[in-house]
């Protein structure tokens, strides 16, 4: 029996939540979803910190686009944890590095992106 990789998706948006959880809930991906990064540390609490394999996260997280707290939820986590990958889904072109980046898998897509190659790019981190 194959493993069923585990997902968290960590996106403000309902509509684009709702569509991503059942895309790949469909491609056999166990997922759990989040609308903010305070509503994911109360799930990981729960589900212990080390239940993704990969974690899907818009970038900004807020209508500010200077303001990018899928990142800073990032730095946070690999502070206190082991840290999965991260797949970073972004509205703006504008490259962003994670300071002290060495080590963690971290990944960018651009928004909108057609689905096979969200999943494409989730196969190839998750396959590292």
């Amino acid at each position: 029996m194959e493993k069923q990789y585990r997902i968290l998706l960590l996106e403000d948006e309902p509509l684009l939540r709702r569509v991503l959880t059942l895309s790949l809930a469909g491609q056999g991906y166990q997922v759990i979803a989040a609308g903010s990064p305070e509503d994911c540390e109360t799930m990981l609490r729960a589900l212990g910190w080390g239940w993704p394999d990969l974690v899907l996260s818009d970038a900004n997280l807020c209508r500010n686009p200077d303001i990018l707290l899928g990142y800073l939820f990032h730095t946070w986590w690999r502070t206190r944890f082991p840290v999965p990958p991260f797949l970073f889904m972004r509205g703006h072109a504008r490259f962003v590095r994670l300071p002290d980046e060495g080590g963690c898998r971290v990944g960018h897509i651009l928004k909108p992106f057609a689905p096979s190659d969200l999943l494409l790019l989730i196969r190839a981190m998750m396959a590292e």
